[in-house]
């Protein structure tokens, strides 16, 4: 039974779709086991933090996450402990407003998963490089999803873990993995890995993970950073332009693979979100999809009766919207299933401020979801900020979520709704 939030008299509740968390990447050698320390440590030796602007190597400009300089956590050589302290995640988001958080992995505050396991390129030198095999990318995913564990665990109704995968190598490993992992508290929905030589994920063989993925409930989560071929230049500029031009499209592919290749006929329960990637691609790709390949497809195509793209869409899809966005977004997105996120310890996410740099609107309190969101009816705001989430992920608890809507929520004054 669906749990009425609207029914809350005095606090809005604020909850993201898309932020981030995880550990120093050294400190995950004590979330492995001992016999793949050796390799880790090689690993370490090796890798380079592409996405973490303070290190040198970095492709993202050393300034990227200058606002996070003075607040609280703040360490020069790593980042914002805002990522891997749990305690001080919660404290920022009672003074934010946010009442939940659902948490992909991080990697710009130095805290790569290992192996490769996570958003960013496992890089020995640039992405053009040979990356880390299957056996040791699960593995960084499973220290990743044990010390997530423990993360969620300070307040697990609030930081709301996805279960990292890695690779879609195995996927009888990938269903014990979510699992384990659900049985350790992770149930939020699962990270899909973007990958370029394995089959696509209407294949066949992935059934056995979307299967068990509806049967428990679990959103597969879509995040851009990952999917590229292993060559994208010779250079560093070669190499980071071409993956920036290309990566949203990494990103898109598991929309026309899911509903051309029958996924959600297969799985009429499962739920697919897309996290970080803005809207504007949405609606066409849809169209495309309408208007010419879902109608040349085999007829078996359309045995659940849906006719038309948008209706997979409205069913099963929905779009986390969680940087650079603009008041438009909102008050017309043009698509529906599009909710909030905070994007929180990332540079150009709404902590402490909104967008990178050191001048942006403050996240504290309410100003910068009142300048995406004042003058809306109340009823739209709702939508953006907990109805649609609680449509996407089906494990989330809101009745729960009452007694903090109630402590750190947003007033409608605070968002001047209509």
């Amino acid at each position: 039974m669906e749990f009425d939030m609207t029914a809350i008299a005095s606090r809005i509740p604020v909850m993201s779709g898309d932020g981030h968390s995880g550990l120093p990447t050294a400190e995950y050698r004590g979330y492995l086991e001992k016999r793949l320390h050796a390799d880790f440590d090689r690993y370490l030796t090796k890798h380079a933090w592409r996405w973490s602007p303070l290190r040198a190597e970095s492709y993202l400009p050393s300034d990227f996450n200058d606002k996070f300089i003075g607040t609280a956590g703040f360490d020069p050589a790593r980042g914002s402990s805002i990522a891997w302290d749990p305690k001080l995640r919660v404290s920022e988001m009672n003074l934010a407003g946010i009442v939940c958080d659902v948490l992909f992995p991080d990697d710009q505050n130095t805290n790569d998963p290992p192996f490769g396991a996570g958003l960013a390129h496992a890089v020995e030198g640039m992405i053009g490089t040979e990356g880390y095999p299957p056996s040791l990318v699960r593995a960084g995913a499973r220290a990743y999803n044990r010390w997530l564990a423990e993360f969620c665990s300070v307040d697990p109704k609030r930081l709301l873990g996805l279960t990292l995968l890695g690779t879609l190598d195995d996927p009888n490993w990938c269903v014990e993995e979510i699992e384990r992992a659900y049985d350790d508290g992770l149930r939020t929905g699962v990270v899909l890995p973007l990958e370029y030589y394995l089959p696509l994920y209407h294949h066949r063989r992935y059934d056995i993970l979307w299967e068990r993925c509806a049967d428990l409930g679990l959103t597969v989560c879509v995040h851009p950073g990952r999917g590229a071929p292993t060559y994208n230049g010779d250079n560093e500029y070669e190499e980071r332009s071409i993956f920036l031009m290309e990566v949203g499209w990494y990103a898109h592919r598991p929309l026309w693979s899911f509903i051309i290749g029958g996924v959600f006929d297969r799985f009429p329960r499962l739920n697919l979100a897309f996290a970080e990637l803005g809207i504007s691609w949405i609606t066409p790709i849809l169209d495309r999809i309408e208007k010419g390949e879902l109608n040349s497809s085999p007829a078996g195509r359309r045995a659940a009766g849906l006719d038309s793209a948008h209706e997979y869409w409205n069913r099963h899809c929905y779009a986390v919207h969680s940087s650079y966005q603009v008041a438009e977004d909102f008050v017309n997105p043009g698509i529906s299933n599009v909710l909030w996120g905070g994007d929180i310890s990332h540079g150009e996410g709404a902590w402490p401020t909104a967008g990178e740099g050191l001048s942006g609107v403050p996240l504290k309190r309410a100003e910068c979801l009142r300048r995406l969101l004042a003058g809306l009816p109340e009823e739209q705001a709702h939508r953006v900020l907990c109805g649609v989430f609680e449509k996407a992920f089906a494990n989330v608890d809101m009745a729960c979520l009452a007694d903090v809507t109630e402590s750190v929520g947003l007033s409608r004054e605070e968002l001047q709704l209509a």
